[in-house]
């Protein structure tokens, strides 16, 4: 027998309670529904208290706030939809195949600020969201390196120009790199006096995030910064 479809309840978000714990019998009351048509669900979606990914999100501070809702603010993001348990998992999917926390939010139906305030709004979200771009990296390189030991010269041209250890001597001179390894958000090659360049070096409060690569002497220009936020280093 099918399971039941009633309008209006969130089944990702049951699942989720269900991961947490919650009887069936809790979960029917939280949505309006019978014990018997949790479980139904529960059989046909296969719900399973060890399933690790689903337990990663039901831990998250969005799946406490759909699952049992204690203010105002809980009530509105149920309201609106788009910070819902699916949401969480597309987003998820799509970072973990690389996509951009930009194109995130494109398929969200949200803005790039709204996605990344709900990041920062929830920090046990945001380590996965950030887990799943490190397994994206993670893979691409994977195929780059195998690429190189296949003979393909550009794949190892790619990463030398790229690994923080080899780029600052094998990066060309498009690529800006900083001492520290940090990688740029904004990068700007402007031509300075000596006098300007020394001026904005000395500067307490535009210090921060900006980084002197080139010395004057070198050649190129005369100053490359490096501007970057470390508080979002995504595609805006």
């Amino acid at each position: 027998m099918p399971a039941p479809r009633k309008a209006g309840v969130d089944w990702a978000a049951a699942r989720l309670a269900f991961a947490q714990g919650r009887s069936l019998t809790w979960i029917g009351k939280r949505w309006g529904v019978s014990r018997q048509a949790v479980a139904q669900r529960r059989d046909a979606d296969g719900w399973t208290r060890d399933d690790a990914a689903v337990a990663a999100l039901a831990g998250t501070r969005t799946a406490r706030r759909l699952v049992e809702p204690r203010d105002p603010s809980d009530f509105r993001i149920i309201a609106s939809g788009k910070r819902g348990a699916e949401a969480m998992q597309r987003a998820l999917d799509m970072l973990f195949t690389g996509g951009t926390r930009d194109l995130v939010a494109r398929r969200l139906g949200m803005t790039f600020e709204n996605f990344r305030d709900w990041l920062a709004d929830d920090p046990d979200f945001d380590r996965l969201a950030r887990a799943a771009e490190g397994e994206a990296a993670a893979r691409r390189l994977a195929r780059l390196e195998a690429a190189g030991e296949r003979g393909d010269v550009q794949a190892d041209k790619f990463l030398v120009e790229r690994h923080p250890v080899s780029r600052r001597d094998f990066a060309p001179h498009t690529i800006a790199t900083a001492p520290d390894g940090m990688v740029p958000g904004l990068v700007v090659n402007l031509h300075l006096g000596a006098e300007a360049a020394a001026l904005l070096a000395s500067r307490p409060d535009g210090s921060e995030g900006v980084v002197i690569v080139n010395p004057l002497s070198a050649p190129g220009p005369a100053a490359t910064l490096i501007l970057n936020d470390e508080k979002d280093t995504t595609d805006e």
